[in-house]
């Protein structure tokens, strides 16, 4: 299984955003699912070497869940970002492809290595972007559950575009 599905949930759609939650999944195309790892990172710490907080976002996660909002940025499970980046360079290879919305969450992971002077575990060659994958195959999202599935925890997030991803590359693969 060399594919990971990303997904984070941040503070603000700026490249330098905090990131609260960052989920990984490795996955086949046949949409089997392999090792999982999610973590909580400190905010604070983010704040403190550049990372930013967008108040619309703010004003949108309180709207949207509020209670998932402030369950992600407390408790004992929140890391360090030195902790955090460590369970994720340790978690990808350099060989796998890393499936994500690559002009979202891929720029604020990217940068926050880059704000805390850590080489990125990833090969930039190897990131794939799902939209344009959906783009290109002409999937129809609308049958999918974007109520009861995309929570907005990254991990749920994670699992279902892992769903249509795998049926997105099963349609360009029979062309």
């Amino acid at each position: 299984m060399n594919n990971i599905m990303l997904d984070i949930e941040t503070l603000g759609t700026a490249s330098n955003a905090a990131i609260m939650q960052v989920s990984m999944a490795r996955f086949d195309i046949d949409g089997n699912v392999g090792d999982k790892l999610t973590i909580k990172l400190n905010i604070t710490e983010q704040l403190e070497h550049g990372a930013v907080i967008d108040k619309d976002t703010i004003d949108w996660w309180k709207q949207t869940n509020a209670q998932l909002f402030e369950s992600l940025q407390t408790g004992d499970d929140v890391l360090s970002v030195q902790q955090g980046l460590e369970k994720i360079t340790a978690f990808i290879h350099n060989w796998d492809f890393i499936w994500c919305h690559a002009t979202f969450d891929f720029p604020i992971l990217n940068s926050l290595y880059y704000m805390f002077k850590k080489a990125t575990p990833w090969n930039y060659k190897l990131v794939r972007d799902i939209r344009t994958l959906n783009y290109l195959s002409n999937i129809d999202l609308s049958v999918y559950d974007w109520v009861t599935e995309k929570t907005h925890d990254s991990m749920d997030d994670v699992l279902f575009q892992i769903k249509y991803v795998v049926d997105s590359l099963k349609i360009i693969r029979t062309y």
